[in-house]
């Protein structure tokens, strides 16, 4: 018989621990999941590995479903004994996949730019962003397959195709630069959500010429700022793929926090008015002089969601 003796458990043999009483822990029914990683004692992070499980509730549990300071009677390392420490933790929550959100990077063409705004209508799911993200202005305004980043293994995924789209022409003034993608229904949609944000689109509005407050957007979790807006007046030649597309009817601010570059384009300008979110506007290009561009989000929604 293995003499029983002090043992510290390696991840994996804390990870061995796990596997091996996985069927029993896991019929127990305030257990959501496991993992290997640093016990807490007293509010905080130790250096002790330990098998985590996570809970429904750690009060008021019936004595049944307890869980043990540690599991015991394991043989590692050529038949001694180990007492694997354990540690339990309380979720907020339901473990959910997230689905698409405002900020996801999407790409299309090889071009990089920002998902909007997700939603469902009827049962299909969508997701708007700018025009020139997801078609090819320089070949006539061709749509393309287009593709989100995963922010896990760092690859891109293909997960729609484009339904509408905003004209973009040399030869014409265009007052919008938006486009609908239907999103594959493989693929999960949070709607109006902001991602790395709790809180939701609550409503839409344009942007106030010369408005004192400020104004934000986030692209994949990062937040970027910009005030003073002002508004264009007349067309202005935008470079889009090498093509000067007369744009008009849009907003200029400046950048407080932040530097607007290209990959951009699709974000979702918004305000903050108490504990609400305010879509105000549809970002789609800038300058050199940091300087953001976007035209009023209320129309662009009304222009595809009539």
């Amino acid at each position: 018989m293995a003499r029983q003796r002090a043992y510290a458990p390696t991840v994996w043999d804390i990870r061995r621990a796990g596997l091996a009483q996985f069927d029993a822990l896991m019929a127990m029914p305030n257990i959501r999941y496991m993992t290997v990683g640093y016990k807490a004692r007293d509010g905080k992070r130790s250096s002790e590995k330990a098998l985590k499980f996570y809970v429904d509730r750690k009060q008021d549990v019936p004595a049944g479903d307890a869980l043990p300071e540690r599991l015991g009677g394991l043989s590692f390392d050529g038949g001694s004994v180990a007492f694997v420490p354990t540690d339990v933790v309380e979720l907020t929550g339901v473990p959910r996949a997230f689905g698409l959100r405002s900020g996801h990077i999407i790409r299309s063409f090889g071009r990089k730019g920002v998902g909007a705004i997700s939603y469902t209508r009827n049962g299909a799911k969508f997701l708007l962003t700018n025009a020139h993200v997801v078609v090819d202005v320089p070949r006539g305004g061709v749509a393309g397959p287009v593709d989100v980043l995963n922010r896990i293994d760092g690859q891109f995924y293909r997960f729609g195709t484009v339904v509408n789209a905003s004209p973009l022409q040399p030869n014409r003034v265009t007052t919008h630069d938006v486009a609908v993608i239907a999103v594959d229904p493989r693929f999960e949609v949070d709607d109006f959500m902001i991602l790395d944000m709790d809180n939701d689109v609550d409503s839409m509005e344009g942007i106030g010429t010369l408005a004192t407050h400020e104004y934000w957007y986030r692209v994949e979790g990062r937040r970027f700022a910009c005030m003073f807006p002002e508004r264009v007046v007349g067309p202005m030649l935008i470079d889009v793929d090498g093509v000067e597309v007369p744009y008009a009817e849009f907003w200029q601010l400046q950048m407080t926090q932040g530097v607007a570059r290209p990959g951009h384009s699709g974000a979702l300008l918004c305000r903050t008015s108490g504990a609400d979110v305010v879509a105000c506007g549809l970002v789609f290009g800038g300058n050199e002089n940091n300087l953001v561009y976007a035209f009023p989000f209320n129309k662009m929604w009304r222009l595809v969601n009539p």
